[in-house]
């Protein structure tokens, strides 16, 4: 006996292995709810005669074998035909909905826009682009060695370099400093009277030197005294002046200003050197 390719438990809203107590129940209740004197929907005679059909069949132990037998064959069938259908479907390209293709399109027509622009952008603007970015780099590149270039033009350099020796020569060619008016007279300091010259040179009429304190001016830590050394030359010769202070320090000059850092009594001496020889003088000074 052959049966329609119906699913009569899913008509009764039962499982395959219910007892037939249940499915007696299933039918009285889905009878009630489907009858025509009931239920006013245009498909319930229909869902009505389905409903008997499938009680018909499976009410009965023999006919529900057949058809069970029946069914497990058709379910085979329709689930190897399901897998076939999904895998062609899986191997089918899927075809794009139509928010898909409007979305796709959307963002084409943006593409050639934007590179439209890209190419006009480049025909008249990239030579200024790119010195654009070559400045920003090279600032960044400052930025990173410490913040803005410190480098100076060559002819700046050069002017400092001339200056710096301009101001060395007048320095060193300018003459000795006069008395500080406002440094304490020198009777703050005794001062020896004159020891006798002392020289050696074979050139006759070797200079005649002397010794004076123009000032004295006591300073924080220490006292400053200005000396003057005089010595009797022809006015157009040039003679050099070394200092010994009698502390273990020297200078140079015919007038000089040295600061003694402790009280107490200190040989100076004086040496002349002239196209004449060689003269000299010594003094005591005692620093109060």
């Amino acid at each position: 006996m052959s049966f329609p390719n119906k699913d009569y438990y899913k008509i009764l809203q039962v499982d395959p292995s219910a007892e037939s107590e249940v499915i007696e129940a299933a039918y009285k209740r889905l009878a009630l709810k489907y009858h025509p004197d009931h239920n006013k929907s245009p498909n319930a005679n229909e869902r009505m005669g389905e409903i008997i059909e499938a009680y018909q069949v499976l009410r009965d132990p023999a006919r529900r074998a057949q058809y069970d037998s029946q069914r497990a064959s058709w379910t085979r069938s329709q689930s190897v035909e399901e897998e076939q259908r999904k895998a062609e479907e899986a191997e089918r390209p899927r075809q794009p909905t139509a928010e898909e293709t409007r979305r796709r399109e959307q963002e084409e027509a943006e593409q050639r826009t934007a590179n439209q622009e890209q190419q006009r952008q480049d025909a008249t603007g990239r030579p200024r682009q790119e010195h654009i970015r070559h400045q920003q780099a090279a600032q960044r590149t400052r930025n990173k060695i410490g913040g803005q270039d410190k480098r100076y033009p060559i002819w700046v350099v050069i002017l400092l370099f001339l200056v710096g020796a301009l101001v060395f020569l007048v320095l060193g060619l300018s003459p000795p400093h006069p008395p500080d008016p406002t440094a304490t007279p020198y009777p703050t300091i005794n001062w020896f009277p004159t020891s006798p010259i002392s020289y050696s040179s074979p050139t006759p009429f070797p200079p005649i030197v002397a010794v004076s304190i123009t000032a004295t001016k006591v300073l924080k830590g220490g006292t400053m005294v200005s000396l003057l050394a005089t010595a009797l030359i022809p006015a157009d010769e040039t003679a050099r002046y070394t200092w010994d202070f009698g502390d273990g320090t020297t200078g140079s000059g015919q007038y000089v200003t040295h600061s003694y850092l402790n009280p107490g009594t200190y040989h100076v001496t004086v040496i002349v050197d002239s196209p004449r020889g060689f003269g000299g003088s010594s003094q005591d000074i005692t620093v109060p």
